[in-house]
């Protein structure tokens, strides 16, 4: 077995690493492992409380319209425009992650298609109000 390490310039290598290598190495893994657990959580809110919670935000305009009398269609329409907003940056989330985050790539296609699905669930609802009332 060939000794690589003496082929290059321990100073260089140690000047790159620090005195303490392993504690460097283990700090800047432990920084790694915090941001992809913090973005695996951005990543599920985004999934499961805005891709699946846009499902209840139909029949509660709906149930909005029948029992407010302030509440007008045109509020529906104007929600609705927001709650899409927050669905593209909830979907951009989702497929970064599954893109770049080492703990969400063994579920990746999983993720993605979950996401896709509660937008083609949202969209039909959605689409079926504005048909009902406009």
């Amino acid at each position: 077995m060939i000794n690589t390490f003496n082929k290059y310039d321990k100073a260089k290598i140690t000047k790159i690493l620090g005195k303490k290598p392993a504690r460097n190495v283990a700090i800047v893994a432990g920084a790694a492992f915090s941001f992809a657990s913090a973005d695996t959580i951005l990543a599920w809110y985004a999934l499961d409380n805005v891709g699946s919670g846009l499902q209840f935000l139909v029949p509660n305009a709906e149930e909005a319209l029948r029992v407010q009398p302030d509440f007008t269609v045109q509020d529906a329409l104007d929600i609705f425009a927001e709650a899409d907003q927050a669905y593209e940056l909830a979907e951009s989330k989702v497929n970064q992650t599954a893109r770049f985050n080492p703990l969400f790539w063994p579920g990746k296609k999983l993720v993605v298609k979950a996401n896709q699905v509660h937008k083609i669930s949202y969209e039909l609802r959605r689409d079926n109000f504005i048909a009902k009332f406009t």
